[in-house]
């Protein structure tokens, strides 16, 4: 094992806080669209999803012999926070617009799954940085 090879992070706190934002935002927005028409609406059950999809971003790149952050339990709160936001904005989109949940759901489909989570932090990505 070479000592001297510096470890790669995914997201490097607090440099990235915005991507980390982005990211809760888009997995949030997919697992409204995944979850429609039965949708979780009680707080602690979304909390629970979002919190979990913060390990699984942690398994997946440990996987691949990367480290999602450097902070994980800051990564956790940024994504979290923004995770439950967009997951209630959908939610509440989908159940005022069965065209809204269509035309989403159908542009993921046709796009492919991790085309469409790529895309999305792009843009959340460019708002937050507008906002800041």
């Amino acid at each position: 094992m070479n000592k001297n090879k510096q470890t790669s992070y995914v997201y490097t706190l607090p440099q990235d806080r915005i991507k980390a934002q982005a990211n809760g935002l888009a997995m949030g927005c997919l697992a409204a669209l995944r979850n429609y028409p039965r949708m979780v609406t009680d707080a602690e059950q979304i909390e629970i999803a979002a919190r979990s999809s913060c390990l699984t971003l942690k398994d997946f790149y440990t996987s691949r012999e990367r480290q999602l952050t450097n902070d994980f339990p800051a990564f956790c709160e940024l994504f979290v926070e923004q995770y439950i936001t967009c997951y209630r904005e959908n939610v509440q989109a989908c159940e005022q617009s069965h065209e809204f949940y269509l035309k989403n759901k159908t542009a993921v489909d046709e796009i492919g799954l991790d085309v469409a989570y790529h895309l999305l932090v792009e843009d959340y990505t460019a708002q937050l940085e507008g906002k800041s």
